[in-house]
C-alpha cells in the first residue's frame, strides 16, 4: 500500500477537487468550441489534444476514487479502510458515471469519420509530428 488514502478535508485532495473542479468548466464551455471548430484548422487539432489529456484527468480521477476515504453514510463515521473504501467505490454510481465518461471514445465509431477525413485518433494525432 505505497499509496496514501486520501483524507476528504486534505490539502492534496482539495487541491485535486479544484483541478477538477477548473477541468469540468472548461469542458462545459469549449467543448462546443471543439466541435463546431473547422476540421482543417489549428484551433481544433490543439483543443482535441487538450481534449484527450482532459480524459486522461479524467482517468486519474476515477482511479483516485479507490483511494479516496469518506464518511459513511449510515454511522457518519470516516471510512480509511483501503477494502471498504474499494468495496463501497465499486457499488457506487460516482464509479459507473466516471466509467462512462472516461470511456475509450477514441476507439469508439465515428460517425463523422467521412467529414474528418478518418478516424478520432487520426484527427487527433493529424499533424503532430509537424
Amino acid at each position: 500500500d505505497s499509496i496514501p488514502v486520501l483524507l476528504p478535508d486534505s490539502k492534496l485532495r482539495n487541491y485535486w477537487d479544484a483541478l477538477m473542479f477548473v477541468v469540468i468548466f472548461y469542458n462545459c464551455n469549449l467543448t462546443p468550441v471543439s466541435i463546431t471548430a473547422p476540421p482543417s484548422s489549428n484551433i481544433f487539432r490543439r483543443l482535441r489534444r487538450v481534449d484527450f489529456a482532459i480524459d486522461l484527468l479524467f482517468l486519474v480521477d476515477t482511479l483516485l476514487g479507490f483511494c479516496c476515504a469518506f464518511h459513511d453514510p449510515h454511522t457518519k463515521e470516516l471510512v480509511t479502510q483501503r477494502k471498504a473504501i474499494r468495496d463501497a467505490y465499486l457499488q457506487s454510481a460516482r464509479l459507473k458515471l466516471n466509467l462512462l465518461a472516461v470511456s475509450p471514445l477514441l476507439t469508439l465509431p465515428n460517425p463523422f469519420s467521412s467529414f474528418f477525413g478518418g478516424g478520432a485518433c487520426k484527427v487527433l494525432f493529424q499533424g503532430s509530428s509537424k
